[in-house]
């Protein structure tokens, strides 16, 4: 109702006004100061309408508007849009801007600014190497410890970089045992609503403390002159087994307990790439250290999962880049399981172990009490869940408020893809002339959102374009969201 009667405000106004003026026996002044009642009345009747449609006579307004009403591919989807100018706080343009909808990736813009609050951007993730009883004749009697912190950065050389440590004290032997701590994170491997049926999926891999090559293998599998080998940076097992030559690619393939098990049918000079999570990141490690303290050490002790002793002795400490830095791959490339041990991060400041609920209370009182919201729900720090719900409105807000804090903005600016150069932008938006948009993706079957900033040397402007339950291609979601940036620029 409030959308029609945006529409047809002059006439009803016409309307109004020529009865007003005919009435009999009311002076001119009284007349004038019923017409002004007439206008405050419309514009707080449609400064209301703030879910459908919040109305303004810009060309630029009404442009969008035709277009999202217009556009065919989005009758039967539910699509929220905001844009506000940010140089003077004004929303110039909103349509269903407080419902909610699935944000996918859009959750990581949320993500990122509770870690650059909680944490900061010179925070860097520590994994330490220390050790418990003496040192005598080249001997450690006593146990090695490894405390890890979830560090999104560690891959496999950083043990062998730890350990040098206890080279530098000329220790040869180990009498005693190498003692995993990985107590700083508890024990569920993966976000509430996250699909079953990805678990395979390096992204949707286990969240662990113990967090070591992206708990991730990626490899190729090579057909070579009669040969099959495996081409990885990763630590594993690989048993080809009854692999033939052929004139297909028909392998079936099995990665467990830290083993990659290949069989079937592949060409001649043939690559297969294949990625799979590495669902006992304890296990890898494990295998890891085996190999490791064969080559370098006289080891008569076992490794096992414990807890750091309090008279254990640091040695060594692998610092991670800083979380600025950590940023840019979390969001440009949008690295699902960065934003998951960042959330178990922040949760381990006040509780041990730390847990991606706690994570989501936390987050979830942040902007409850600094943004003044409380109708959304975020379950993960990644967007991967279907339960994730929140509205442009909340996200604009969002936008903002880092926009308008300088140490905050650098930041966001460096860490968000930039539209046809970098990130998950890389191919897109490549005809603006006169803008940089510089925005945060996200997308799932029937979803696609686009949230960030479009700003040039003059302008700045925070937009949200939020797509759900539709039955259109990702790149034609994508094409839309595109043709309503240009539009902006355009206009």
């Amino acid at each position: 109702m409030l959308r029609v009667f945006s529409k047809i405000d002059n006439n009803l106004l016409i309307l109004f006004s020529c009865s007003i003026l005919k009435i009999k026996n009311l002076s001119l002044f009284v007349k004038e100061k019923l017409l002004k009642k007439l206008l405050l009345a419309i514009s707080i009747i449609l400064s209301f309408n703030t879910n459908s449609f919040a109305y303004s006579s810009s060309e630029l307004a009404q442009n969008l508007d035709n277009y999202v009403y217009s556009e065919k591919g989005l009758k039967n989807s539910n699509i929220g849009i905001k844009l506000r100018d940010l140089k003077n706080n004004t929303d110039i343009y909103s349509v269903n801007s407080n419902k909610l909808f699935v944000p996918a990736s859009n959750t990581k813009v949320l993500t990122t600014l509770l870690a650059l609050e909680k944490l900061g951007k010179d925070y860097t993730f520590k994994t330490n190497l220390s050790y418990d009883g003496a040192i005598s004749k080249n001997t450690l009697k006593g146990n090695v410890y490894l405390k890890f912190s979830g560090d999104p950065t560690f891959k496999h050389n950083d043990i062998d970089n730890l350990f040098d440590s206890l080279k530098s004290l000329e220790v040869k032997n180990i009498n005693g045992d190498i003692v995993i701590d990985n107590s700083i994170f508890d024990n569920i491997n993966y976000g509430e609503g996250w699909m079953w049926d990805d678990f395979e999926s390096c992204d949707s891999s286990p969240i662990r403390a113990v967090y070591i090559d992206d708990n991730c293998l990626n490899a190729k599998i090579i057909s070579q002159g009669g040969e099959i080998k495996l081409k990885t940076n990763n630590q594993i097992n690989f048993y080809p087994q009854n692999i033939i030559v052929s004139e297909k690619d028909n392998l079936d393939i099995s990665f467990l307990n830290n083993t990659l098990r290949v069989s079937g049918e592949i060409k001649e000079d043939s690559e297969i790439e294949i990625e799979r999570a590495i669902v006992n990141p304890e296990l890898y490690l494990k295998e890891y250290l085996e190999k490791f303290l064969v080559k370098n050490y006289k080891f008569k002790g076992k490794i096992i999962i414990g807890k750091l002793t309090k008279d254990a002795r640091e040695v060594a400490i692998k610092e991670s880049i800083p979380l600025s830095d950590i940023l840019k791959r979390f969001d440009k490339e949008s690295h699902n399981l960065t934003g998951e041990l960042i959330i178990k991060t922040i949760a381990s400041k006040e509780i041990l172990p730390a847990s991606s609920k706690k994570g989501m209370e936390i987050l979830r009182k942040y902007l409850e009490q600094n943004f003044k919201y409380n109708d959304f729900k975020i379950v993960d720090g990644s967007g991967l869940s279907r339960y994730n719900l929140f509205s442009p409105s909340l996200m604009i807000d969002v936008l903002s408020y880092m926009y308008n804090k300088p140490e905050f903005k650098d930041v966001v600016f460096d860490s968000f893809p930039h539209g046809g150069q970098d990130g998950t932008l890389k191919n897109r938006l490549k005809l603006l002339k006169n803008y940089k948009v510089i925005a945060k993706s996200g997308s799932m079957t029937g979803i696609n959102c686009l949230s960030g900033y479009l700003v040039n040397d003059t302008n700045a402007y925070a937009f949200s374009i939020m797509i759900n339950n539709s039955n259109l291609s990702g790149q034609e979601l994508r094409d839309i969201q595109d043709k309503i940036i240009y539009m902006i620029e355009y206009n």
